[in-house]
């Protein structure tokens, strides 16, 4: 409404334009929506006059418009509803499902009940019946399927589809002429098979497959044929499909016909020992001989100093018979040492084309030596280009992790038979990366940064690779580090990568996780990747996430952290240990924080994360304070604020500040009821509310309103005898254990007793009792009872002289003193 008074202030021309316009588009609207006839098929008068009154609106934002609008609105709904009802019934009715039809449009008829809804409900109740003799029919005709009697079912169904054409029907009548027509190409395909024409049985159990895809002893015949035929390929196409034992039988003796013995054993290890037990003889007694043919040949392409055949002959053995321990030893012992030992002299090479040829060397058969080779070459090449340093750190401590089983180092004769100190020689290998390194930091900082990225990643792998808990990368037995993974193996899919911290450093992640090891996180930050793509990298990045928030903990950058823990939250829980560490560090945070509010979002972010009783305490308090701080500021009301409480103290049932406010506001809350009712003047109400209270100091409170107005009544002299004695009587019933209370009590007693006496013109007994009381307020009372009675006579000239006489004697026999009466004393000649 403001904005709207700004508007016609300061923008007159303009807000009359608007009104002008808002003016057009309510009335178009409402026009469109007068002349809608309530048809359900007919939407679209009331879909422009919804937009049309959202266009108003937006003019000059009016409730009632807001009401037109939603009108509109609720009206499309209802036939929106009414038209998918109709349309589904249609739908059932064309397709001759009857039933379903006439619930879709009975549906529909609740919704409007139009001439069209009546006629579709006639239209599909009069076909029930019909639909109901073809269900019946149908039912028998999936019996015989049941039976196996396709032939039958087939006769059953062809006159019952032309008289009831319904889907479900028809589709199963084309099932079966499909089944029917397969069942006839197979028989033709058998018998075909049985005079020999193999290949016209092919065709016809090829015809038989594609009606009927799902019958293995169709695919079973068309398997064998095309054994008969040779199509040794083709027909193990055929037979993977199948998972039963006759076609692993045919499967492993089709892999006997090729020789394959390995496959062989695979599919034929499925099959009981009893069916196949002379086949296996014949299979042994095969292998055997193959195979030592095999390493005969190999024997003499040795003697023929034939190396390259020796070793193609040698790894054509090892991939049909596995790795034969004599073989392999002959291969890596004598065939490979001696091919690269003649390249080697052959060729004059420069020390890049030695690396190229050490490492082609490498990545066709890595083992040991070929790794040894490549790092001494690459070495050498460091010399010449020290660009290369990236690929001698990895390649360096990736033949360090392999010495033990490195044979070129052992039994070196200038060691006497020693033992390498591995400790001495790491420490060693270490200091001399990191002079490399150094000379790189001091011409270029950015080249240093990214070498030291990789040298930290290769230096964590070699130190978690020796610890027993840890699966370390393999190919060949090598130990292969996260450098060499990257450069030769990245690409490998057989390659595992186990979900460890080891197994991180190999992923893009790597060079963060070691940032991390590092304890170097601002580094993390810098070179982490912006995504992950496998299991194993979100490994990664919970742990370099993990180490980055705690890291911003531990510096009182709580905010900071909160974006990197709250990705991994789940991953958090799941760590007793994680859940206890966080706990410590976000309580020395809190020991950090200042200001309220800052106080209530790290109390949010804590609890949220981890949830654990430290965190939920702290949180629990400060929403408490923010609940009182809203309901002081008036943003909530006091109702509000206690259900607020109370939910928290469901959260947190120990937490002494819920606790305490919860019983505060209770407390506040009685006083207010208690207060209303004084207000109201409703005091027997409101004393039996404070009696009720379980709170002293509300009884308190209470007990001293009503003693503060006794007091002010006895000084004001506004207080008759009932009304003290209820006070009396009120303040006791509250407060019966104080001792300024009793005292109260006993002189309102004191004076009910003195007003009985009155009462009953007892006036002498009544003067001498107050006369004698221990009580003055109580002789200043009944003193004053007496000369207002006096003053009152006087003025109404309603009390005989000698009565005026005998009240003044009475008051001044209980104060003498009273210097506002000496006057009157002296009048009635009382005193002289």
């Amino acid at each position: 409404m403001t904005n709207i008074l700004q508007e016609i202030q300061y923008n007159p021309q303009e807000w009359q334009e608007k009104v002008n316009k808002f003016q057009e588009i309510m009335a178009k609207a409402e026009a469109l929506e007068k002349a809608d006839q309530g048809d359900p098929f007919e939407t679209k008068k009331l879909a422009e006059a919804f937009n049309l009154y959202q266009q108003s609106n937006y003019l000059i934002p009016q409730e009632k418009i807001v009401i037109a609008a939603q009108r509109c609105q609720e009206k499309i709904n209802w036939r929106h509803q009414f038209q998918d009802l109709f349309n589904q019934g249609e739908t059932f009715f064309n397709q001759g499902f009857f039933k379903q039809a006439l619930g879709q449009f009975l549906e529909a008829k609740k919704i409007f009940l139009t001439e069209k809804v009546s006629l579709a409900i006639q239209n599909c109740s009069a076909r029930l019946q019909e639909e109901k003799e073809y269900e019946k029919n149908l039912i028998k005709v999936y019996e015989l399927l049941d039976q196996g009697c396709f032939q039958e079912a087939f006769l059953l169904l062809q006159p019952l589809v032309h008289q009831f054409p319904r889907s479900d029907g028809k589709q199963l009548f084309l099932q079966l002429q499909e089944i029917i027509a397969g069942k006839a190409y197979f028989m033709a395909g058998l018998l075909a098979e049985k005079a020999g024409n193999f290949l016209l049985a092919k065709e016809k159990y090829q015809r038989a497959i594609k009606l009927i895809p799902e019958r293995e002893n169709y695919l079973i015949r068309l398997g064998i044929i095309l054994i008969k035929l040779g199509q040794l390929t083709e027909a193990l196409n055929v037979f993977k499909n199948i998972k039963n034992e006759q076609s692993y039988y045919f499967q492993g003796f089709i892999y006997a016909q090729q020789k394959q013995w390995k496959d062989v054993y695979k599919y034929w290890q499925y099959l009981p020992i009893l069916k196949i037990k002379k086949q296996q003889e014949i299979i042994k007694d095969l292998v055997l001989r193959e195979r030592l043919t095999k390493i005969k040949q190999i024997e003499e392409f040795v003697n023929l100093k034939a190396m390259e055949k020796a070793q193609s002959a040698t790894q054509d053995f090892m991939q049909k018979f596995g790795k034969d321990p004599l073989v392999k030893k002959n291969l890596e012992s004598h065939i490979i040492p001696y091919l690269q030992s003649a390249q080697w002299k052959e060729q004059k090479l420069t020390l890049n084309q030695l690396n190229q040829l050490a490492e082609k060397q490498w990545q066709k058969n890595p083992n040991v030596i070929s790794l040894h080779n490549l790092m001494v070459s690459q070495y050498y090449l460091f010399q010449e280009d020290k660009h290369s340093l990236k690929d001698l750190i990895f390649l360096w401590i990736n033949t360090f992790i392999n010495l033990e089983n490195n044979p070129i180092i052992k039994n070196i004769a200038w060691l006497n038979y020693e033992e390498i100190n591995q400790q001495e020689l790491t420490q060693n290998l270490q200091e001399l990366l990191e002079e490399y390194l150094e000379e790189v930091k001091q011409n270029n900082l950015e080249t240093y940064l990214d070498l030291r990225d990789s040298y930290r990643r290769e230096k964590w792998a070699l130190i978690l690779m020796k610890e027993p808990e840890n699966e370390p990368i393999k190919i060949n037995q090598i130990f292969i580090t996260p450098g060499c993974y990257e450069k030769y193996y990245k690409q490998e899919k057989y390659l595992y990568l186990p979900v460890t911290i080891l197994g991180t450093l190999y992923t893009p992640w790597g060079y963060a996780v070691a940032a991390c090891l590092e304890k170097d996180m601002i580094r993390a930050l810098t070179i982490k990747p912006a995504s992950i793509t496998s299991e194993i990298e979100k490994f990664a990045q919970t742990f370099v996430y993990y180490h980055l928030g705690c890291f911003y903990l531990e510096n009182n950058q709580w905010s900071q952290s909160s974006l990197f823990l709250n990705e991994i939250k789940n991953e958090i829980l799941s760590s007793l240990e994680s859940v206890e560490y966080l706990d410590q560090i976000c309580q020395k945070q809190r020991q950090n924080i200042e200001y309220f509010n800052e106080h209530l979002e790290f109390s949010q972010f804590w609890y949220n994360l981890i949830e654990t009783p430290a965190s939920l305490n702290y949180f629990a308090e400060y929403q408490a304070q923010k609940i009182i701080l809203n309901l002081a500021q008036e943003k909530i009301s006091n109702i509000q604020a206690y259900s607020e409480l109370k939910n928290l103290e469901k959260l947190d049932p120990n937490n002494p500040v819920v606790k305490d406010l919860i019983e505060k506001l209770k407390f506040e809350k009685e006083l207010s009821v208690i207060n209303n009712l004084l207000n109201e003047k409703r005091f027997e109400e409101a004393i039996e509310q404070a009696k009720q209270s379980k709170y002293d100091k509300i009884k308190m409170i209470v007990a001293e309103l009503f003693i503060h107005i006794l007091m002010e009544g006895f000084k004001n002299n506004e207080l008759n005898f009932n009304d003290i004695y209820t006070l009396g009587k009120w303040v006791y019933e509250l407060y019966p254990d104080d001792s300024t209370v009793q005292e109260i009590y006993s002189f309102t007693q004191e004076l009910s007793q003195i007003q009985n006496l009155m009462l009953n013109d007892k006036f002498d007994e009544a003067v001498a009792m107050a006369k004698y009381s221990d009580h003055n307020l109580v002789r200043q009372y009944v003193s004053n009872f007496f000369m207002k009675t006096l003053l009152s006579g006087i003025e109404n000239n309603k009390i005989p002289p000698e009565m005026l006489k005998q009240l003044a004697l009475w008051a001044y026999s209980l104060s003498p003193d009273t210097t506002n009466y000496q006057d009157i004393y002296e009048s009635l000649g009382i005193i002289n």
